[in-house]
This record gives structure tokens, sequence and C-alpha cells, in this order.
């Protein structure tokens, strides 16, 4: 079989056929990273329905920071070209040893990026530094194979094919999750499609020059306008643009700090790394270190301070955390899926419009214990389990199959480093599906126990979190068969607590930690977002002795604590950020949540975000991305249509109450 000289990067068949491959590398990226930008387009025009000439100049912004990406891609190419110059000996080899050479070389030169792109050392695992060069070699043999036998024309069609089916994963599987594993599958689209762009026969060097150069200089122009409303596009719908435009603020990050000051990166000084979007502000610095527009704003100056139980009511405590429960109950009516907890709410305080401070348990819960924004969890303040124990309560939390009982003089059950105790890290979901009803039956169980100490009961149900396992159909069906089942067996509880003397006097709060998607907004899961889906969540709390209530106010889950202590006769710490709703609170009142990049596969590299909720608006300050949303929760529940351009107004006043938070000094940055 005769060497051609159609062939694509990174090799060609011959050595000759690798120097040509060389210098048309640049040019099949170029390739590549255009027909991918023309493919995210038409996807953001479908998923968005936006304006042709936004989308065009979406278009232009993707090439020109494709651009600037393809020149770092011809480096697995090169590599395989350098080896293939130096070793003589490869010259006088078979064809098929030339090419494995050249592929094996390019390949593992391609893992190697791969695993810069994981960047393992960061997230605690060792897989990557060998599943990943191993599978390079595995796929250096099937491109050699595929290089030696089939003709051109369909050895490019199965590479640019490939590459288009490796991008369709990207863009639609887990989007905003696992942000890492994203970005090694857009590479990997981009090496396939290059590998299949040779065009010598088409166009000559001189053709090929002119039209780069002429694209490259008019899709360039185009990111010296104002990039605002490309940059959302590429946030709700993109998958090219938001990965191209972030390597550009890479490239351009003259301080190292993760941000740009160019092209809408947000970094109001490029060069102090101490100085950018999401840094703690320090009351002494007199600058304004996380670019929010203000200078130490904050209104939440609070010393840490300890905590001392005063005289208390006696009444057991039942703390009824359903994992994952949307404030929706699935995209249907609560009495609907949940008639038990229709019930109750009707019994109890029903806040309607209660928000999480972080849509993921371990932060959220902390956070509810010491009624601090995770943000500022610094700042002092002990566990839940840790105040009540101290009360003298028997205080236990029950989650799976396990029981942790929080002693009076013992430590923490949630240590503010996770890796000391997080119990819900979960090490198999075996028998998941009877979890949630031992945990009630036990107590039940305890109920007929004669005591004088007052239980408090941390009744952690997991019914609703994946992997579910009851229903069929899509995975919403299924979520709301969980949510109805989990209904059942707090009714039962509820059941049981009415036929007994103590249990009609004990205080019941029901409350999720966070939310889940499906689909809303393209995603699946949490703690990537904080649309309603995520951090809206269901909290109810009956006290005895105080009348029930449908509050419509905006609520925070930061005032669970605070509330169940003022009902126990405790004094408030001047740590706590949530309020008592036994005490008269603002009409109008803001409460924050955010979300940041965290130590794992899922969590690695997505963006840090903010926002507040304030009346009928939200507004979500994408830290990361420099971008706001501004959505009237009222008139637009599923938050679609962002009204910053609309209510500049509004976006403005809210902007203001966020950046006062933001400038919290008890304040930890990641």
């Amino acid at each position: 079989m005769s060497s051609s000289t159609e062939n694509g990067p990174p090799v060609g068949r011959s050595a000759s056929g690798l120097d040509a491959a060389f210098g048309d590398s640049l040019w099949c990226y170029l390739v590549a990273l255009g027909l991918l930008a023309v493919v995210d387009t038409l996807l953001a025009l479908v998923r968005s329905g936006d304006s042709v000439l936004l989308l065009g100049h979406y278009l232009a912004v993707t090439v020109a920071c494709g651009s600037w990406l393809a020149l770092v891609l011809c480096a697995p190419t090169s590599a395989g070209v350098f080896v293939a110059r130096r070793w003589k000996g490869l010259r006088r080899a078979p064809e098929f040893v030339q090419v494995l050479v050249a592929t094996t070389v390019s390949c593992v030169t391609a893992s190697v990026v791969c695993v810069l792109l994981i960047r393992p050392w960061n997230i605690g695992v060792v897989w990557p530094y060998y599943v990943v060069p191993g599978m390079s070699l595995v796929a250096a043999l099937a491109l050699a194979l595929v290089e030696h036998f089939p003709p051109e024309r369909v050895r490019r069609s199965v590479y640019v094919v490939l590459g288009l089916l490796v991008f369709a994963v990207d863009a639609f599987a887990y989007r905003r999750l696992y942000p890492t594993l994203h970005s090694v599958l857009f590479f990997v689209a981009i090496l396939l499609i290059a590998r299949g762009a040779a065009f010598r026969n088409a166009l000559s060097v001189k053709s090929r020059v002119g039209a780069a150069t002429a694209a490259l200089v008019l899709a360039h122009v185009t990111l010296f306008g104002d990039l605002t409303s490309v940059r959302h596009l590429g946030v709700w719908f993109g998958t090219v643009q938001p990965k191209t435009l972030a390597f550009v603020h890479t490239v351009i990050d003259r301080d190292g700090d993760g941000h740009s000051a160019v092209f809408g990166g947000g970094d109001c000084d490029d060069q102090d790394a101490a100085v950018h979007p999401g840094a703690c502000e320090s009351e002494r610095s007199g600058r304004d270190d996380n670019c929010n527009g203000l200078v130490s704003g904050s209104t939440h100056h609070q010393a840490s301070a300890s905590w001392t139980p005063g005289s208390s009511r006696r009444a057991d405590v039942y703390f009824v955390m359903v994992d994952t429960l949307r404030g929706d109950f699935g995209r249907v009516a609560r009495r609907d899926v949940a008639p038990e907890v229709d019930a109750f709410a009707r019994s109890a305080l029903d806040f309607v419009r209660a928000y999480t401070p972080y849509p993921s348990t371990f932060r959220a819960m902390l956070s509810v214990g010491r009624s601090r924004s995770w943000r500022g969890i610094g700042g002092g303040g002990a566990e839940l389990l840790g105040q009540m124990a101290a009360l003298g309560y028997d205080a236990r939390l029950w989650i799976d199959t396990r029981q942790y009982k929080r002693a009076r003089s013992g430590g923490p059950i949630l240590h503010l480093d996770r890796s000391k105790g997080d119990p819900f890290r979960l090490k198999s979901h075996h028998n998941k599906s009877e979890w949630s009803e031992a945990i009630v039956d036990r107590a039940i169980a305890e109920l007929g126990v004669s005591t004088q100490t007052p239980r408090f009961r941390w009744l952690h149900l997991l019914d609703p979190h994946a992997p579910l396992v009851r229903g069929q159909g899509a995975p919403l069906e299924m979520y709301r068969a969980e949510v109805g089942h989990v209904s059942h067996l707090f009714g039962r509880l509820l059941e049981a607590l009415a036929k007994s003397h103590r249990g009609r006097r004990a205080v019941v709060i029901l409350l999720s930690d966070h939310g889940d998607e499906f689909g809303d907004h393209g995603g699946r899961f949490h703690g990537a977002t904080l649309y309603e889906e995520n951090i809206w969540v269901p909290l109810m709390m009956r006290l005895p002795g105080v009348a029930p209530a449908k509050v419509e106010q905006v609520a925070s889950l930061l005032d669970v604590v605070p509330t169940l202590m003022d009902y126990l006769g405790q004094p408030p710490l001047p740590t706590w950020q949530g309020h008592s709703w036994l005490r008269p609170v603002p009409a109008e009142r803001p409460v924050f949540s955010q979300v940041e990049p965290v130590a794992n596969l899922g969590g690695q590299g997505r963006p840090e975000m903010h926002a507040v909720v304030l009346g009928r608006y939200k507004l979500v300050h994408n830290v990361t991305r420099n971008l706001f949303e501004l959505y009237d929760i009222k008139d637009d529940p599923s938050e679609r249509s962002s009204l910053v351009s609309s209510k500049p107004e509004e976006a403005a006043r809210l902007r203001q109450v966020l950046a006062r938070w933001q400038d919290d000094p008890i304040c930890q940055s990641f």
C-alpha cells in the first residue's frame, strides 16, 4: 500500500508524510475547531432560539478563541514528527511500524495533556496516572491499524465521525458535572476531527494561509466588543465557546489567580494574585479585593463566640432530613405526591419559600448547624448535635445503617475538616430501599422506652437521593415514587408520635438539604448550579404551642437553629446569620446560597457561584465567568428569562446586597 499525501495530523505513511503532516497540523486543528464551533452554534440556536445576529457573534468569538487553542494543540503532532525525523532506523522500518511508532508517541503525548486536564493530584486519585496512558496505547494501536488498511477517504470519515460522537457525549452527557472529564472529551474530539481534516489536494498552501488569516482577523475583531450576551449564551447553552474562552482567559491571566482582566474575565487587578472575583475581602487592605465594586462593604461584622446553654424546655426534637427533596416535590403538587407531608404542613410553620445555603449535604448541614453560610463557616459556633448534647439531650444521628451518638463531652460528628468526620459520605448503596424504613421503625420503637433524658433524633432519609430504586420509567418518575415512599414513612412516624404523650409534645422539623435537577436547565443531579430546582427546599417546623402558619416570606435553612433554640429558651449567638421566626422578621430580607469547586472528580473545575433571593427576585453571580443572571421568581419560577438587561435598576440593587454579603470578613476562599 503506497504512502498517501492526503493524510492529516498527527502522522502519515512515511517520514515525508509526517513532515507534511507537521506543516499541515495547525490548519487541520483550525478546521476541526471551526467545525466544532459551527456545530456548537447550531446547538445553541436550537437550545436558545436567540437571534441570528447574536449567534453570528457567538460563532466568531468561538472561532477566535479556538485559534488560540489550535496553536497549543499542535504539540501531540509535533512530538510524533520530532521522533520520526530523528530516528534514522524508523525510515527503514516497515510502513506499519513507522505509523505505529508515530501514533504511539502522539497518543502518549496526548495522554499527558489529558492527565494535566484531570489534575489528579488535586483530588487525591491515582487511576489517571495509569489508566489514561494505558488507554492511549490501545488507541495508538487502533489508529495504526486504521491508518494501514482502509482507503484514505474512509479513514478521514471514520476520524471525523468518531470525533463528532465524542463531542456529542461532551455536549449532552452530565452537563455541568465532571468539568475536567468534559475537557478531556473536548480535547479528544478535536484530535480525532483534526486527524481527518487534511485538504492538501483541495487547497494550496497560499489559499489555506489566506483563508485562515482573513477568518481569524475578522473573528478577533469581535473579541473587543461587549461579550456579555455571548458569554451568557455560552454558559447556558454552549459547549465549545465556554471552554475556548476559558482557555484564552488562562493564557492572559498575568498574576495566575485564575481570572483574567480582558474579554470579560472580571479581574480588577491582574498584577496582584490576592485580588480577583471570589477573593475574601480584607478589612485592612483598603481595596476591592473581590472585584465586586465595594471596598469592605460587609454588614456581617460578627465576632466568634462560644455557646453556653441556658434554661430550656424539655421537649423531644425530631429533625427529619429528607435528602434531595425539591421545593416543588418533583414538579407536582405536594398533596398529590406526598399527602402525609402536606397534611403535616397544615399543623406547622410551613415555609413555602425556603432556601438552602449550599446545594450539597455536607456543606449545607454544617452551615445549618452553625447558622452561618458556608463562605463564613469559619466564624465559630457549635454543630447542631453538639448544641443539643450540651443542653442535656440524648443526641443521635441515624443515616443508612449507621447510628451516631453525640456525647456531651465528646468531639463533633460533623467536622469542618471533612476528612475527619463526614457521616454523609456513603460507602455503599446496598439495601438502600430498606434504610429509611429501619430508621423510622427504630424511632417508633423507642417511644415505648421510658427515660427522663430528652431525645434529639436526626433522621436522615436518603430515598430521593440517587440511585433511585423505586418506580419505573424516567428518572423524574422514579424520583416521585421515592418521595411518595418517604412521605408514607414520615406519616407513620407522625402517627406513632400522636399516640404517645411524650410524642405529642415533641418538636418535629421536616427539611431537605438541597434539591435535584432533572434536565430543568440542561443538567442532572445537584451541587453545580443555584437554580430553583437545586436550592429551593421544603422547611416545616411544628413547635407545640406555636400556631401553625403558612409563611410566604423568603426563609433560609440558616433560620432553623435560631428558631429552635429560641423555642427551647436559649439565647442567640452573635455568630448566627439566621433569624428566629418566633421574633419579628423584616418583610423583605435577603437570603444567600453558593456553590464552588470541590476536590473531587465531579466538582473540580465547576464555576464558583453566589446567589441572593430578595422578595420576588433572585440574582445569581457566576463568579468564575463574571456573569450575572436576574430572575423574577414569581412570574418566571422556571428561570427561563434573565432580566439583567431589561431591569438594570433591580439588578444593581441586588448586586449591592450580594456584594455586602461577599465582603463578610469572616470568609474562606477556595
